[in-house]
């Protein structure tokens, strides 16, 4: 099994689960074990999160839609478990990141952050919530998010932004001038972002 670009890898219970986006999840155990998992929520992106595993912008499915799993079960994505993120913005999920409190969603214009314990649609006890984002951040670089000392650190479009827990400024610099922009700007399918760029954290600094 090759990665490609526009694979995403997420681990559960000692296991790992590769994304195809629109096609299929494959589960292993790292022991050259590999197997299918037909009802897995193949999405573009994977996210673990309190024990549940999220999926979202599946290619068959809208773009906005969020679906996680049984409780501590990848394997089993019950038919009632996903919510829409907001569909009426017209923006796409771009990715998930759990920055260890909520689990963050990014859109292309927008970010929105879903809070609670248990994930039960009938009854539900979690909540999604915007978290302020300035308007003309475009958000698709998802593999450039990176925890850097107290903060996390994202590449958008526009340049370098900070989320702190409540918002997402942008940092008081600019490298827009140090890109050459043209060969990025037609870039507004997720799925190609994936590839697109990518952050390290290395020796202190943010790369």
């Amino acid at each position: 099994v090759a990665l490609k670009a526009g694979q995403t890898v997420e681990s559960m219970n000692n296991k790992l689960y590769i994304s195809r986006p629109g096609v299929h999840v494959i589960e292993t155990d790292g022991n050259l074990s590999f197997q299918f998992i037909q009802a897995f929520k193949a999405g573009t992106f994977l996210k673990a999160y309190k024990n549940y595993m999220f999926s979202a912008n599946d290619e068959n499915e809208t773009q906005a839609r969020l679906y996680w799993s049984a409780l501590k079960t990848p394997a089993t994505w019950p038919a009632s478990n996903f919510i829409d993120i907001n569909p009426q913005d017209g923006y796409p999920i771009t990715g998930l990141w759990n920055d260890g409190t909520d689990l963050v969603i990014f859109k292309q214009k927008r970010i929105y952050k879903l809070s609670g314990d248990i994930f039960d649609p009938a009854n539900p006890t979690y909540t999604v919530s915007e978290i302020p984002a300035p308007e003309n951040a475009t958000f698709v670089f998802i593999k450039t998010l990176r925890q850097f000392e107290n903060t996390f650190i994202a590449f958008a479009q526009t340049g370098l932004y900070a989320y702190n827990g409540n918002g997402f400024p942008r940092l008081p610099f600019s490298i827009k001038d140090q890109i050459t922009w043209d060969s990025i700007t037609a870039i507004s399918n997720p799925r190609t972002a994936m590839s697109g760029g990518e952050g390290v954290v290395y020796k202190g600094r943010y790369w």
